[in-house]
């Protein structure tokens, strides 16, 4: 009974996504409501399982899996090359590392490495993802990813 003022224009609401890993409950809430369901980047190593585990409370639910999309949240560490990204991964460690499990779950390197880092992830069926940039979105780094790493997302 939440007040909503002024009214989604969306009918019958706006997309709904629902982010968290728990198997049992979270997954279930999500497989019942969600648009979207988004993995934590804490567990994105266990990925495939738990989409194992939204498919099978759809099941249970009668609802189609293909109707949720899958999204991701996750840490980019960006360098336009080699020397750039070993700098800002340094960084990243530092500022980051005592979070996020940088080591297993960031995305990272250069852009055609980042890129293809997204395409396997993206061929698991994640295809929206929720980016944290390790230089806290340097504007050097989101200009570096719109020009080299999405126009390579789009040519796979």
């Amino acid at each position: 009974d939440a007040v909503n003022n002024p009214k989604p224009v969306q009918k019958p609401h706006p997309p709904l996504l629902i982010g968290g890993a728990g198997e049992k409950l979270l997954l279930r809430v999500a497989a019942q409501h969600a648009n979207i369901w988004n993995c934590p980047n804490n567990a994105a190593t266990e990925l495939p399982r738990k989409i194992e585990a939204l498919k099978r409370h759809c099941d249970s639910l009668g609802r189609d899996f293909e109707e949720i999309e899958i999204s991701e949240q996750c840490v980019c560490v960006l360098g336009a090359n080699e020397k750039e990204f070993k700098e800002k991964w340094r960084l990243a460690r530092q500022l980051l590392g005592g979070v996020f499990d940088l080591q297993r779950t960031a995305f990272r390197g250069t852009p055609d490495q980042v890129a293809e880092q997204l395409r396997a992830r993206r061929a698991q069926g994640v295809t929206f993802f929720i980016v944290l940039f390790a230089d806290f979105h340097a504007p050097e780094t989101l200009q570096l990813f719109a020009e080299r790493v999405l126009p390579a997302l789009h040519q796979a």
